[in-house]
């Protein structure tokens, strides 16, 4: 998929439509979102646990951050708060959903960490507040 990026960054200056610029740097976007989570683990190995857990949530949210630029360069404030509420979600109740249901798959009971979980739904609630509140306004 790499090898798709020269003719991404060709289709720009050719002017070959917003289609095939979308699709060309989708395409090269998704081994190089693989190579930095690859990295990211790599370098959290020679950390402890906490910085390592830093630096996963730092960069594992690279592309909604390059995402967010973007749109506020073009003045789309709707498409920044409606990507940070689906990075949100997707991170919390996804995986968390994600992670209770494989895990019943192998466990008959299951034991979590109840003050994590409920710190994450009061900050995902708290949040999904944060965003949606000011939509009215």
């Amino acid at each position: 998929c790499l090898l798709a990026a020269p003719f991404a960054l060709w289709s720009v200056y050719a002017d070959w439509g917003p289609v095939w610029i979308f699709w060309l740097n989708f395409v090269v976007m998704v081994p190089l979102a693989a190579i930095l989570g690859d990295f990211t683990e790599e370098v959290a190995l020679h950390t402890n646990q906490t910085i390592g857990g830093l630096i996963n949530a730092t960069f594992g949210n690279a592309v909604e951050v390059v995402v967010a630029i973007q749109a506020l360069l073009a003045n789309e404030i709707r498409v920044v708060q409606s990507s940070m509420l689906g990075s949100i979600f997707s991170n919390l109740l996804l995986v968390l959903g994600g992670c209770f249901f494989f895990g019943g798959l192998k466990y008959k009971e299951q034991e979590f960490n109840a003050t994590a979980a409920s710190a994450n739904m009061g900050l995902l609630a708290l949040s999904g507040i944060a965003l949606v509140l000011p939509t009215p306004f």
